[in-house]
């Protein structure tokens, strides 16, 4: 045997490999990209697709298709006594079994404390010589400020109710699915909910997302017509439903959101609908 020979066909052999795994790795990268961005046509396209099923676009539309990895979430939940300082403060109340919680009542209010965490205050109106009130200023002096929160969405409830909807926020991106809204009737706070999700870390893969202009497809190919013919918001962050669980990944999302605050979620990366509330 050409033993010479043999170790110019390994080498050689060896080189190929190593070339063709660099190509691999090379453009696989390549294909996901570094990001790209939608085209003034392409934009257009959403608006056109938009208007024809006789929404009026009153967002803009994001330009931006990033790559995006699964966020992991956790519910870490406070005790009781927490929510009650903060909303009962040295008032006297009782408590009692109620479905998925426990619920609280104090003079002209009440706490509900759900096991998968969410809590719901509610409480009578002022008489008309209340001073006026604002959400953010209502959460700052109750201790339910933090600087993640960001104004989501204000729409109408009824005629004399409206919704502030503030959600927390993780390097840029909106938690969907950690939220804080506060009803105001006449000025005045009635009702807040709290839907606390803790954000741990970024999983490792990343992944490109679908662009704005095919989730604008998605939601006219579904057919789900909102009440509300205003788009009030189109944009990317992340959503998941609660789970039994100490922690789980939620996917990123595009929300397409009406001006009454109902909403459409598409998975960024399957471009499966995740929901429609």
């Amino acid at each position: 045997m050409d033993l010479s020979r043999v170790k110019t066909l390994l080498i050689i052999a060896f080189l190929g490999l190593n070339l063709f795994l660099g190509y691999k790795l090379w453009f696989g990268r390549l294909s996901l990209g570094q990001g790209s961005v939608l085209g003034n046509g392409q934009v257009e396209e959403a608006r056109q697709l938009l208007s024809e099923k006789g929404f009026e676009l009153q967002a803009a539309i994001p330009r931006q298709i990033p790559q995006l990895s699964l966020l992991i979430v956790s519910r870490r939940q406070k005790e009781p006594a927490y929510w009650l300082q903060l909303f009962f403060a040295g008032e006297e109340y009782t408590a009692e079994n109620a479905e998925g919680g426990r619920l609280y009542l104090a003079d002209g209010a009440s706490l509900l404390i759900r096991k998968n965490g969410q809590v719901i205050y509610k409480k009578e109106p002022d008489d008309g010589d209340a001073e006026a009130e604002t959400a953010e200023s209502y959460l700052q002096e109750q201790g339910l400020w933090n600087d993640g929160l960001k104004l989501d969405l204000l729409y109408p409830v009824s005629e004399d109710v409206v919704c502030h909807r503030y959600v927390g926020s993780f390097q840029g991106f909106p938690l969907f699915s950690c939220a804080t809204e506060v009803f105001l009737q006449d000025k005045q706070v009635v009702e807040v909910r709290i839907n606390p999700l803790v954000p741990l870390g970024f999983s490792e893969n990343k992944v490109t997302a679908i662009s704005a202009l095919v989730a604008v497809k998605i939601f006219v190919a579904a057919g789900h017509n909102f009440s509300e013919r205003k788009i009030a918001d189109i944009s990317l962050g992340y959503y998941s439903p609660s789970y039994d669980a100490s922690s789980w990944e939620a996917a990123p999302v595009w929300r397409i959101a009406a001006a009454d605050g109902r909403a459409f979620y598409i998975n960024a990366f399957s471009g499966d609908i995740e929901s429609y509330e």
